[in-house]
């Protein structure tokens, strides 16, 4: 499989298509289950701490999601810059560091949506571009 370069989000620009592209990255390769923050396994009951294979089965769970979640937490950590980084290094799980970063990126504020939508009506096209410079 051909890996496809993603560009660093830096903090400026599209957010929104740097999450798209990453969220398409980790589905790919069979990570995008792990970017929902998932409650622990609830405790083993006495019946199930007194079978060894359960417990054992249990525990190879939990390490192979992880394992998954400690990959997916790299694939992002290696496609933000140093700036964005500072910002999501202390997060324990890759939903940890996705929420973190959509908190602090997605801009939903009032005065935004304001701004958008003044400047979507007041929008004018000139003659001499093309619709794709658009």
């Amino acid at each position: 499989m051909a890996r496809t370069p993603i560009a660093v989000f830096d903090g400026s620009g599209g957010f929104s298509l740097w999450k798209t592209r990453i969220m398409a990255h980790l589905s790919v390769i069979g990570l995008k289950d792990v970017m929902t923050a998932k409650a622990p396994a609830p405790p083993l009951t006495a019946e199930e701490e007194q079978n060894p294979e359960t417990r054992k089965k249990r525990d190879a769970d939990e390490a192979a999601r992880l394992e998954r979640c400690d990959k997916a937490k790299n694939v992002i950590f290696l496609n933000v810059a140093d700036k964005v980084l500072r910002k999501i290094e202390l997060c324990e799980t890759a939903a940890d560091a996705w929420a973190t970063l959509d908190r602090l990126f997605m801009i939903r504020s009032l005065p935004h949506r304001v701004y958008t939508q003044l400047s979507f009506y007041t929008f004018k096209m000139q003659e001499n571009k093309k619709i794709d410079e658009y």
